[in-house]
């Protein structure tokens, strides 16, 4: 939903409507209707209601040059957009990405899923059987998540965390700033960004933790239905429908 100064979301209507720094050239949002969208750096991709990709980002910007708009024909169920790759989940729980490889992001493993999630040069995705799998760059342990059973995963810059099937946050990976240490409590929803996470709580209370330093790491302290975490910023939306954002940058 956000990324480098810009976010999207997803209207009642099924639109998608954009908001924020348009530097590189204004955000031309295709007709939906959509199910779901995921943002990446300077583009987006929406999954359609008939379960098709589209994608969209800034004219000339860097989306167009590597990759990224080269998004594969099929019908899938889930869609997630990294830095400069993207990956989707296929009506029979298969992994496909594409864009630019770094180190490996665009080989995922075999199997069947039921979330993805791509980060920096890497990703991870939740198993049918509820475990995680990463793959791509692991030069900090990012793609080596802990064993157990797991509600939910997000892959972070160079961490990632999940959601344990207890409610409790597990996270890996560089823990310099303190992103991969996570506060005590339950939670049912996790989004890991560049140097900070936020999670939300299982009474629809957000929390976060990094190394953003006010405003970022401060939510407001409304009721959250799902939170999203960019560059310095985040954006959620409340259990009354608002999308409510904090952090740098967010009046663009």
């Amino acid at each position: 939903m956000s990324w480098s100064g810009h976010s999207c979301g997803l209207a009642e209507t099924g639109e998608i409507v954009c908001w924020g720094n348009a530097e590189n050239g204004a955000l031309r949002s295709p007709p939906g209707p959509f199910d779901a969208l995921s943002t990446g750096t300077g583009y987006a991709c929406g999954l359609r209601t008939d379960g098709t990709l589209t994608c969209l980002g800034q004219p000339g910007g860097l989306w167009s040059f590597v990759g990224q708009a080269l998004w594969p024909p099929g019908e899938y169920s889930q869609v997630s957009v990294g830095a400069s790759f993207s990956c989707a989940i296929t009506t029979s729980q298969t992994i496909t990405c594409w864009g630019r490889e770094a180190d490996s992001e665009m080989k995922p493993p075999s199997g069947t899923f039921s979330r993805i999630s791509a980060g920096l040069t890497h990703a991870c995705g939740l198993r049918t059987n509820g475990t995680v799998a990463c793959w791509g760059s692991n030069s900090d342990d990012e793609a080596t998540p802990p064993s157990g059973v797991f509600s939910h995963v997000s892959a972070g810059d160079w961490f990632g965390c999940g959601v344990r099937e207890n409610g409790t946050l597990a996270c890996w990976g560089f823990d310099e700033y303190g992103q991969a240490s996570p506060p005590d409590g339950t939670f049912r929803h996790v989004s890991a960004g560049a140097d900070y996470a936020c999670g939300i709580k299982s009474d629809g209370s957000v929390a976060c933790w990094g190394r953003e330093a006010e405003p970022a790491t401060t939510p407001p302290t409304e009721a959250f239905a799902d939170v999203s975490v960019g560059m310095g910023y985040a954006c959620g939306r409340t259990e009354d429908g608002e999308i409510t954002c904090w952090g740098q940058a967010t009046t663009e």
